[in-house]
């Protein structure tokens, strides 16, 4: 086993993702907005702030009652 310091961890490359994982991962981006969205306009603000912290894979915020794409 390698010491920490001995690992160039700007060596280590993630394998890239394939076509059908992105898009997946952008139906499902979709789909919680659209959640997110439903639940504003339902009046749940509260409810739409928890399934955003829920799911931080979706990238949205709830700010003024509007669901806001999350600037990292």
């Amino acid at each position: 086993m390698k010491k920490l310091s001995d690992i160039d961890f700007g060596a280590i490359k993630r394998s890239p993702q394939t076509p059908e994982k992105e898009d997946a991962i952008a139906q499902q981006r979709q789909q919680g907005y659209g959640w997110l969205k439903h639940l504003c306009l339902m009046g749940e603000t509260d409810m739409a702030k928890q399934e955003a912290l829920r799911h931080p894979e979706w990238g949205y915020e709830i700010i003024d009652n509007q669901v806001i794409e999350q600037l990292d």
